[in-house]
């Protein structure tokens, strides 16, 4: 359930849609809930496999593009990981506008 005012973002992650793309059988969810005072959104990531993540982070941009970090996620020891990260008001702005991307960084494929 949400609070009121706050919204709820989902996306999948997958290597195709890495640019350029990534082979990796691993596939995820990321689910974001912004505060209804877009100053924070809380995260979720569920994965196939995370082994060898080395980081976490929400960019800006749109699908087939690669942008700056907007926010860095905190990683979980499994496969499953969550947190808080406060959001700046330009960046509530494009997670809005579905201009936010979620990217997973790992040993194998580290950009």
């Amino acid at each position: 359930m949400l609070a009121p005012g706050a919204q709820l973002f989902v996306g999948t992650l997958q290597g195709a849609q890495e640019n350029p793309p990534v082979t990796t059988a691993a596939t995820g969810t990321v689910q974001g809930v912004l505060s209804y005072a877009r100053d924070d959104v809380r995260y979720h990531v569920v994965t196939t496999d995370l082994t060898g993540a080395t980081a976490g982070h929400f960019h800006r941009g749109v699908g087939g593009t690669n942008g700056p970090v907007a926010v860095a996620l905190t990683l979980g020891a499994g496969a499953s990981f969550g947190g808080n990260a406060a959001l700046m008001p330009a960046d509530a702005d494009l997670l809005e506008a579905g201009r936010l991307y979620t990217n997973l960084h790992t040993s194998a494929n580290p950009g």
